[in-house]
């Protein structure tokens, strides 16, 4: 499932709404629930930080093991310095609420999409 949002502060707000639904639709924990709204929110407000976009799109998959959350800008116009792109020290607050997360700049296309993703298993004992 893929939603679009305004890159913009103001779709904070309705993307931790987003993903608290989605969260709360599967089997988490308040905390699990908490920690992926979070980091979802962090990733976005990092594309904001780095993106001259005007929309996110926020992808969501839930299997029975884990969560794939992706964040995407679709900018085409950015041009990327070594110290424009997204450093580990800004997703270290990402890193510590779900289990991994990888920053990529797709070269056709210059999008930025950070993927994060939360095994569900071992919670599970799967």
């Amino acid at each position: 499932m893929k939603q679009h949002f305004p890159a913009d502060t103001t779709s904070l707000f309705p993307v931790r709404e987003f993903v608290r639904s989605r969260a709360l639709g599967i089997d988490l924990n308040p905390q699990e629930v908490n920690d992926i709204v979070l980091a979802v929110s962090d990733a976005c407000a990092l594309l904001l930080r780095h993106s001259l976009d005007t929309s996110i799109v926020l992808g969501w998959e839930a299997g029975t093991n884990e969560i794939v959350i992706t964040v995407e800008d679709t900018d085409e116009i950015r041009v990327w310095a070594e110290e424009g792109r997204i450093s580990s020290e800004e997703t270290s607050l990402i890193s510590d609420l779900v289990d991994e997360v990888f920053v990529q700049t797709v070269k056709d296309t210059g999008h930025t999409v950070i993927r994060m993703s939360k095994r569900l298993g071992s919670r599970r004992g799967i």
